[in-house]
């Protein structure tokens, strides 16, 4: 067995070099404030958790905008988005401005969905929200989906793999 780098005590560095090392998907979890007003972050940890009922999870960090009115408004949308998403993704990872990218209400729940910047889009009613570190991992319901196009998802890979 090879080890080029141990370490008995795991520092934040550390941790996220690890963890930066895995291949995922990349998403925005949108949703509305209590005054009507859009919300979204970037995320990268999206994970399938069951099929009957079909629920799906989501972290969001614990200090987010979107966090806060998707546990008042109980609903939210996740926007897996497509290949040529990359703009989307750094917009939102700061928490960024509707107003910068094409955006539509959704069918279901008036909810934003990323129209140009998704591939897939799934509404979801919040199942369940358990605290996890400087993270919240938020279970949700998918009520519908709809798939957009057929295009390759957008994945956030390590420079040495994708070299």
């Amino acid at each position: 067995m090879d080890h080029q780098d141990t370490a008995d005590e795991v520092s934040d560095r550390g941790f996220r070099s690890v963890m930066a090392g895995l291949p995922s998907s990349v998403v925005v979890v949108t949703t509305v404030d209590p005054e009507g007003g859009p919300q979204g972050v970037t995320c990268s940890t999206l994970c399938a958790v069951s099929q009957d009922p079909p629920l799906l999870l989501v972290c969001i960090p614990n200090d987010s905008r979107t966090l806060a009115a998707l546990q008042d408004r109980g609903l939210f949308v996740v926007n897996m988005l497509h290949k040529h998403g990359d703009d989307a993704a750094r917009v939102f990872a700061a928490e960024g401005h509707f107003r910068s990218v094409l955006w539509a209400p959704s069918r279901r729940d008036k909810l934003p969905l990323l129209i140009d910047d998704a591939h897939c889009v799934a509404e979801c009613r919040v199942w369940s929200v358990v605290a996890a570190g400087d993270h919240t991992v938020v279970i949700g319901e998918v009520r519908s989906y709809e798939k957009l196009r057929s295009v390759a998802p957008l994945l956030s890979v390590p420079p040495e793999v994708s070299a």
